[in-house]
């Protein structure tokens, strides 16, 4: 008797595994001999995928976000550097264009270094937020960039973000890009998932420089080739959430292999999760007037496996558990309960 109870209580549970994805191929219960899935443990899942030259407009998943650079210290940047603008865009050539360009500025270039001295003071006596001023400046060290421009220029033209992207353990972004400046030391700059790299035209050389932070804090890069000035650059990236690392590969077979850029994020008890977006900013420096990012495609796919776990990009996951001392999650905690009780009460 016990045993025939027993039966009845997995038999559900063996009715729902039998229809179970295996592969991408689904089993179904069968009288006869049990045909083997395709695909296990091969092949490629496309998770996302746009090809702009398909495509007769700016889809809804892209979009410029901006900050609101109505400071006195913004004011004062435009009129000594010149006013920013961006905008995407459909080429000629059907691609999508992510353009940045600086209008007339007040000052000549010569006395560029003394106005970034000047306006860089001034920008760290207005900035509350020390802990991530610390950081900028880090990063602008490592990478020789002028604090002012690096601080500046996102909150006047903002980024351009693509959205829509699967959230995965381990998964590859494919990017086909081309880059145009008047200006070699202007750059772009690509958040993926984990990373914090920059794409520039140095010596008819396409330039990608992937940034992290070592065990003592400190910011280190690896550089990889790839691609020629004249051309479109094809590059991947892939993201690993097991081992904390993005490995970029270039389409001459060269790749880079470096840790998440921060080191919060790197030192994960667990598994780490990709974001649903990727994020560029452009960067005009030198006496640069213009900085054009065409796109031609971008894709995200990931391995195969006898079951695959596949996010959704219909939902945005968020943690309350740090790496943080447990007070700062218990003050985030009873914020949200604050929020709550007042909109309840229609407070908010």
């Amino acid at each position: 008797m016990n045993s025939r109870r027993r039966l009845k209580k997995f038999s559900p549970v063996l009715v729902m595994l039998s229809s179970l994805c295996i592969g991408g191929t689904k089993a179904l219960p069968s009288k006869g001999i049990p045909r083997t899935p395709e695909h296990i443990d091969l092949g490629i899942l496309t998770l996302f995928s746009q090809n702009y030259s398909e495509l007769n407009g700016v889809p809804n998943n892209i979009f410029i976000a901006k900050l609101k650079g109505n400071k006195v210290y913004d004011k004062l940047y435009s009129a000594i550097y010149g006013t920013l603008k961006s905008e995407i865009s459909f080429n000629i050539s059907k691609t999508l264009k992510y353009k940045v360009t600086r209008g007339s500025r007040l000052s000549p270039y010569s006395l560029f270094p003394i106005a970034d001295t000047i306006l860089e003071f001034g920008v760290n006596g207005y900035t509350v937020d020390l802990m991530k001023s610390s950081e900028t400046h880090g990063f602008c060290e490592a990478a020789s960039i002028p604090l002012i421009h690096y601080r500046e220029q996102p909150r006047q033209t903002g980024s351009l973000y693509i959205c829509s992207l699967v959230p995965m353990v381990k998964c590859t972004y494919q990017i086909s890009i081309d880059i145009k400046t008047d200006d070699p030391k202007s750059f772009v700059e690509l958040n993926s998932p984990g990373s914090k790299l920059t794409i520039q035209k140095i010596n008819n050389n396409v330039i990608l420089k992937s940034y992290f932070k070592d065990s003592s804090q400190d910011i280190r890069a690896e550089t990889i080739y790839i691609g020629n000035a004249a051309e479109k650059s094809d590059f991947e990236i892939m993201f690993d959430g097991y081992n904390k690392t993005n490995t970029i590969l270039a389409k001459d077979g060269n790749c880079i292999v470096t840790p998440f850029y921060n080191t919060d994020r790197q030192r994960l008890p667990y598994m780490d999760f990709s974001n649903g977006y990727i994020k560029f900013t452009s960067f005009i420096l030198g006496k640069g007037t213009h900085l054009d990012v065409d796109i031609y495609s971008i894709n995200q796919t990931a391995n195969r496996k006898l079951i695959t776990a596949i996010g959704s990009n219909r939902m945005l996951a968020f943690g309350l558990d740090g790496p943080h001392v447990r007070n700062t999650t218990e003050q985030g905690i009873r914020y949200l309960n604050s929020k709550k009780i007042k909109e309840r009460y229609g407070l908010i």
